[in-house]
Formats: structure tokens, sequence, C-alpha cells
């Protein structure tokens, strides 16, 4: 069964593999991944991977080889599975559908903004015309601009990171983040981010608030 219960947590052998290319099979992740050892188990699903080495040494040069590796135009995000990423496996993600239905409450006590992701196949951002501009929402409210922007910075370059005023009552924040590409902002999008425990929320924006000047500051318009 692919769901990994507990302690045994495959003891530093384990690795998590985002940012994946829904192009890549799971040939390719074992041509690229069996160069640092021998893999005990591959498991590929769209967009992300857990592979298991016999060996932790392999893990850990895997981790440090393959980490921002381009293949088929993505840079990989390559950790070690935590309890953390091995919740995001199969089971959360069971059918989205359901989770839009039912506003998609996992239990997170926070009203469940989880159908809202607007996860979907890769096909929904091109309805929702990409743009180097993100909308972030379901931050934790202790997080800072450097925080948010050391996060994102493993996606490509941020040029402005822009915190909304925080709504009454409410426990998370939402910022907005410039990227310097469209590319970057896709690639962004695209992964399921958890910042401090908290999934967060993910939309192109258009144009921001406050005009496409990349330079600080700068007035009306």
């Amino acid at each position: 069964s692919m769901v990994y219960q507990g302690g045994e947590d495959g003891h530093g052998r384990r690795i998590f593999v985002g940012n994946v290319n829904y192009e890549v099979n799971e040939d390719e992740l074992r041509d690229h991944f069996g160069k640092y050892g021998d893999i005990s188990m591959l498991s590929a699903k769209e967009g992300f991977a857990f592979i298991e080495y016999t060996d932790p040494n392999a893990a850990t040069d895997a981790i440090r080889g393959m980490h921002n590796f381009e293949m088929k135009g993505r840079g990989l995000r390559v950790e070690l599975a935590t309890q953390k990423t091995e919740d995001r496996g199969p089971p959360k993600r069971r059918d989205r559908r359901d989770a839009d239905r039912d506003g998609g409450n996992f239990g997170r006590g926070d009203g469940g903004n989880f159908g809202e992701r607007g996860r979907g196949p890769p096909r929904q951002s091109e309805r929702n015309d990409p743009t180097r501009h993100l909308f972030v929402g379901n931050l934790p409210d202790t997080t800072g601009e450097q925080d948010l922007r050391s996060h994102f910075e493993r996606w490509g370059k941020v040029t402005r990171v822009k915190f909304l005023p925080k709504a009454n009552g409410k426990t998370t924040l939402a910022a907005f983040i410039d990227f310097d590409s469209v590319d970057e902002a896709i690639g962004a999008k695209q992964e399921e981010h958890d910042v401090g425990g908290n999934i967060l929320r993910l939309d192109f924006n258009r144009a921001p608030p406050w005009g496409d000047n990349r330079g600080g500051g700068g007035g009306g318009g």
C-alpha cells in the first residue's frame, strides 16, 4: 500500500521530489536517480515522486546532485521525505472534485480553505492566464517578508512582495508576489506550498495594484 505510516519512515533513505514536469515518466526518474544508489521504491504521481534508497548516503547524494536539476524545463525540488511531505501523498489528494464540493475540510480547523486551492490539472492555469504576479493566501500570520521571499526564491527571482492588510479576526495573511518572469510564476503556482503547516492558496493575479513599474516606490498612474 502506498500510505506510509508512522515511525519507520525510511530513516533518511526516502526523498521527496517536487516540481516534476508532468511529462517526465517513472523510467526517466529511475535513470537519473538510480545513479546515486539502489532504489528500493519509486512512486511517481502527477508533479511529484517519492524515492527510497537502500542506503541513506545515496539519498543524501541524490539530494545534493538533483536539487534544482532541470528535467524538461523544470528545476526539481529534492529534499528528505518528512512526515509533512508524506502527508501530501495520495490519500489527501484523492479526488480534487470532492475537495471542491465539500470545501475540502481536511480537519485543518481553519474552515478548510482547501477546496479553493484551484489545483487541478495543469490546464487550469491556461484559463487563468498566467502572469508573473501571484496572489498567495492562507499564510500563517507569523510570516514575514523575508520568509516569503526566501521560500519563493527557489522558483525564481522575486522582484516584489507585498502583504495585504490583515483582515479583522483572520489568523491568516495574504500577499502578492511578483516574479521576474511568467515561467517562474507558473513553476511556483504548480507546486503545493506548505508554509508553517498551512497549505497556501495561489492564483495568478493580473497586474498588481501598484502598477507594473519594477523599481520600488512610484506614485499614481
